[in-house]
This record gives structure tokens, sequence and C-alpha cells, in this order.
């Protein structure tokens, strides 16, 4: 089922009006107002930011309370929540005006004479490319909001080294890229983007259909995703619509579904806003695009495992997709092989449930956690790396989502709920909940499927080149006599640490750990150590193998047995990378 525009939509919520001539005025008004989100940050100081970011406002109303400039006014009106003079708002918005607002539904009277929000919106800073890490480039936005000749979204190009970032506003990505053609400058955008207020602003729980902004799980698969040019990408479950925003960046034609309707003309509306062109098409899952393959399919879905005895309270439309317990993510991954071309790739952020009988020798659901998922990728032709990176007991996990949707709760009310939710997961014998990601590339034809598990805890989100060479480190693990003719390259973040007991003049542990990727660390050998020191990408693995083995006066074979085990572990986590124009 395809929709094309706000007019099919019937949500119980309203949303606003897509008129494009009101847009055009409105992109005017904040590209003026040079409302970005580096504006924004200054604007309200380092405490300020950090309080919203605690979804916090007075902090920021405080400090802006007696400025009347148009970004301040902006940022007071719809990411803080306060109501505004006609006056105040036609100086902000000069060319759309109080009444372009109230004709887009933007905004409403609160009859005492003054306006309010009625989304939030706030903009948005992504920089696609490489740029050198730790390095801000402040420049960029101030020449942006100058530069009436540029796209609209594509603001500004500059040229760095590396990607380094700066807030949870930056990502990778490039803006319009034909497929096949190569990222060689860095690209940066300011977008827009609306979602439904939070609680912090309404003081209420949100409605059935409320449609989330940009918040954690959101920032986490941004920065994960694979950015190479593609032609055709999928966003599964688009809430507001960043996701295929991101996309639209290296991608010729971008898929946007999403089961509410309302998170569907959110996302047409951002799309407008932002003058990209998206593909927005209401329905569940895969229904919308029956037929169709994709060369990247991302997802964040609304994951949320929720008992059925609670739904009787009324659903949350971005975290519940009304599943039997965790039985969407199965869903999602049983299904993806339909939809993924043969080098296709799929990445989605997921919670599983870990059950006292997943380990059976030790009865330990934390190194049993791997059980659940794969039942779900048995006998599906999909290449899967899994990463849990949390792990929450029940308790923890219904406290979480308790204060997600718990605003204004009395506290028996919420106390019952507690106890219910609590008694569900003690029903289905379910001792934690795992909180991760799943990429996955369609298995080669012929071969059997290989699923790898790994765990990182407190470990960094990996960026998009991170997930692409663990994919492409999937097989290793089956094929260590190949790996001994590749040729590797040390990362530079990588470092060596030796942990001695006082007096003893020998190590008794080796730790390699990396500054950059996820933050890894990985306890080795000795001949590891040297193995990985060495890899500079002029001798391959088995020229080095017999180097160590004259060196530490040891049989080849028994240094092999040291080292190639471990050795595809540390390619996926990044610790070392196969040399350029080499191939397994």
């Amino acid at each position: 089922m395809t929709s094309t525009s706000t007019a099919e939509t019937s949500p119980s919520y309203p949303v606003p009006s897509a008129s494009a001539v009101a847009l055009k005025d409105l992109r005017t008004d904040l590209r003026s107002a040079v409302w970005t989100a580096q504006s924004v940050e200054t604007l309200l100081g380092p405490q300020a930011s950090a309080a919203l970011a605690r979804e916090q406002r007075v902090p920021g109303l405080m400090r802006l309370a007696d400025q009347h400039d148009a970004a301040a006014v902006l940022t007071r009106l719809f990411m803080l929540g306060s109501s505004e003079s006609a006056e105040n708002i036609e100086c902000a918005l000069p060319r759309l005006g109080y009444l372009g607002a109230l004709k887009l539904g933007l905004i409403t009277s609160d009859h005492a004479g003054t306006y309010r929000a009625c989304f939030d919106m706030r903009p948005h800073y992504a920089v696609v490319g490489d740029m050198s890490a730790g390095q801000e480039d402040t420049s960029v936005q101030q020449e942006n909001a100058q530069n009436d000749s540029a796209t609209d979204g594509e603001l500004a190009h500059s040229e760095h080294d590396e990607y380094g970032t700066r807030s949870a506003h930056e990502t990778q990505g490039a803006q319009g890229m034909p497929a096949g053609s190569e990222p060689d400058t860095v690209r940066a955008y300011n977008w827009w983007v609306i979602s439904d207020l939070p609680q912090a602003v309404t003081g209420r729980s949100v409605h059935p259909d409320h449609v989330m902004g940009i918040g954690g799980a959101t920032t986490s698969l941004l920065t994960m995703t694979i950015r190479n040019p593609q032609e055709k990408a999928l966003d599964l479950g688009c809430g507001c619509g960043i996701q295929a925003l991101y996309l639209t960046t290296h991608t010729r034609h971008v898929v946007a579904t999403d089961l509410s309707e309302r998170a569907c003309a959110i996302t047409r509306f951002n799309a407008a806003l932002n003058n990209v062109e998206l593909d927005v098409r209401c329905g569940s899952l895969y229904e919308p695009v029956q037929g169709e393959k994709f060369d990247l399919i991302v997802s964040n879905p609304p994951f949320v495992i929720t008992p059925h005895t609670l739904r009787s309270q009324g659903t949350l439309e971005y975290r519940d997709g009304g599943m039997q317990r965790d039985d969407i993510i199965g869903c999602v991954l049983r299904e993806a092989p339909d939809y993924l071309r043969p080098q296709g790739v799929l990445q989605i952020l997921a919670n599983w449930e870990i059950n006292d009988g997943d380990d059976v020798e030790s009865n330990d659901p934390y190194h049993g956690w791997p059980a659940r998922l794969a039942s779900w990728c048995q006998g599906v032709p999909l290449d899967a790396w899994v990463v849990q990176r949390d792990v929450l007991d029940p308790a923890q996990y219904v406290e979480l989502w308790m204060r997600d949707s718990a605003a204004r709760r009395e506290h028996c009310e919420y106390e019952k709920t507690y106890a219910a939710w609590l008694a569900d997961f003690h029903s289905a014998h379910v001792q934690a909940i795992g909180m991760g990601f799943v990429a996955c590339v369609p298995t080669p034809v012929g071969m059997e499927s290989v699923h790898i598990y790994d765990t990182v805890n407190e470990g960094r989100i990996p960026a998009g080149h991170d997930v692409e060479c663990a994919l492409a480190a999937l097989r290793f693990a089956e094929n260590l006599g190949n790996l001994e003719d590749l040729t590797l390259v040390r990362r530079a973040d990588v470092t060596e640490e030796r942990h001695f007991v006082p007096g003893q003049a020998e190590p008794q542990a080796l730790v390699l750990r990396q500054s950059g990727g996820m933050g890894r660390a990985f306890p080795v050998s000795t001949a590891l150590s040297a193995l990985v020191g060495a890899s500079e990408g002029e001798m391959s693995v088995g020229q080095i193998l017999v180097a160590l083995s004259v060196l530490l006066d040891e049989d080849v074979a028994q240094v092999r047995e040291y080292v190639m085990p471990m050795l595809p572990s540390l390619i996926r986590a990044g610790i070392v990378d196969i040399a350029e124009g080499v191939q397994l």
C-alpha cells in the first residue's frame, strides 16, 4: 500500500500541512535566522544544552528569557515549549509570519494572546565524509547560513582527511551522490526536523501515535549505517524520517515505511521542508515494498517487549510493534532475504529476551544470550554479525520504559503496571534482556550461513566503515588457512598494555586496546601481539608467522596455534585491516 500525501492519512492527532509555497518561506526564514544546531548550542551554553539533552528545559528558558533575536525565539518556541507573542513570531519568521505558521499547523493560539508550538522542531547538523578526529569546523556552518545559492539540505563542502564527531548531531554520508561515485569532500547539512512535543514540554504522557524525535537509539543507528553509494535503500519504521534523510545523501532512491500514519505524514513534511525526495509508504514492516529489492535496509523498529496484558491500557506505536514478546526482530530478520539484493546489507537495532534455559551447562543467561537470536537465524540465508552492547535485568528494563511513558501517572497505577510487566517476564522465564544490533548480508549461494555473536560491554557505537569491515570478515573464522595469504595493517589507534606483578620482569598479561572503533580491548599472547605489531602492509600473515617462529624459537605450527584462532576477531573488531587491494 502506497501513500503519497498527508491528505490520505487519518491520524488521531493532527499533522502539519505541507504547502510547498509556505515551506519555501519557512526554509528561507530558518536559514536567514541562522538557526543551526551550532547556533542553538551557542545560545543555550553548556549547562542549558546538557540539561536539554536530559529533557530538562528550565535552564534554557531562563537563559533565553530576555533574548529577542530570531534564533532565540525559534529555540524557545519550538524546542523549549514557551508561548510567544505574534510580534515575536513575525520577527523570527518574517516571510512565513505567524499566520503562515498557523496554516501549516506548526503553532496554535493558547487563548492568552500568545501562541505555542504544536510540534517540536529543531535544527540538525549532519557532516558527511571524513574529518580528523576531534576537529571542529565551525566555519562550515557559518558559511552555510549565508550561502543562498546552496542546494536545500546540502549547504557546504569542505575538505578534511578524517571524520571526527562534534556532537550527537553528526554522522557520515553524502547528499545527492550518484551511485558508484566516491565521496572526495566533506559535505555538511543543516536540516530542520519536526516531531511530536516531548513530555518535558507537555507535562503529559505521550499519545498512542506519538512520533519521536532524534534520540539516542536513532543517533546510534545513524552512526553505524554503512554510507556507500547505493541505488536503492529502505528505512523500515521511519518515525520522523531522519534515517531516510541520511539515506538520501548516498542513495538514488529511498523508500521510507511505517505502520504509523502520523509517522509517514511527519516524514513527508520533513522531506518537503528540507527539499529532499522520499518515497514514503504506510504499512506494516515489508508489506509496502512487496516484490522489491534493496541494496541497504536500516531499521530502528518498535522493539520494546510489551506484555499483551498491558496493551489494553493503550499502546505507543513508536515503540510497540504489537507482536508477541520480541518476535518483531525475528520477523524482520527472517523476511529480509526476500528484500535484499545479492550484496545488500540489513542493519537493525534490537532487544532480545535471555531465558533461564539458554545456557544449559552453566545456567548463565549472560553467557547464553545468543540462543534467542540463533533460533531466529536458523535456516535463514543470512550471514549475521550480532553485537550485544548492554544487558538489563527485567526490573531495570521495566523501569527504563516506564520512565519513557509515565510523566503524570499516579503512584499506585505506576506500581500496578510495573508489577504486571515484571510478572510477565517472570512467567516467561526471562532472566535478562539483551540490547544491541544486528548487521546481515545474504549468504553466498551454495554455502552455509555464518553467525558471529560478539559481546561489547561499555563499548562505543561502531562507525559504518567498522560495520562494513566486520561483515567482510564474517567468514574468516572458517578459512583460517587462507588468512595466511592476507597482508594486514595495524590501525594507528591501537596500543599495547603490559601488566606486571610487582617485582617481576616479565608481564603477566598483554592487552591490545583501540581508542577508535568500538574502543575494545583484547587480552593477547606474546605471539599475537607481535604479529599485530609487524602488520604494516608489507609481509603476509604467513610470512610473519615464519619470522615469529624463528624469533620465539618455536615450531611454526605451534605459533600458528597461538595466533590464528583469534585473528578473525581482531580483524572483525578493526584492530587490523586488510591491506588495500588484497582479497580473501
